[in-house]
C-alpha cells in the first residue's frame, strides 16, 4: 500500500489476527501494542491519540484501508490513481 504522509503524528505497533477475505476485500482485527506520539499538538480534546490495548477491525476494500486508530486512509496505486484517496 502506498501512503501520502504530510506529517508524522504518532507511530503505532499493532498485532493483527483473524485475517479473512480476499486480496481485494478483507478484514482483520488489530490491537495496538505500542504507541509513540511524535506531535502531541496534533491531538485535541475530541481527538486523542490511540492507546495500547485499543482494538479495531481493519477493512480492505478495493485497495483502500480506512484505518480507524488515527483515521488515516491508505491506498494502493490503482485506488490512488482513480481518485479514491487523498488530494
Amino acid at each position: 500500500m502506498a501512503a501520502a504522509i504530510t506529517s508524522w503524528t504518532c507511530v503505532l505497533t499493532c498485532r493483527t489476527s483473524g485475517v479473512r477475505g480476499t486480496r481485494t476485500n478483507a478484514s482483520a482485527t488489530a490491537k495496538v501494542t505500542k504507541v509513540r506520539v511524535l506531535d502531541p499538538s496534533a491531538f485535541v480534546a475530541g481527538y486523542q491519540p490511540p492507546h495500547a490495548g485499543e482494538v479495531h477491525i481493519l477493512h480492505l476494500r478495493h485497495g483502500v484501508i480506512a484505518e480507524p486508530f488515527t483515521t488515516v486512509t491508505y491506498c494502493n496505486s490503482a485506488a490512488g490513481a482513480s481518485g479514491k484517496c487523498g488530494a
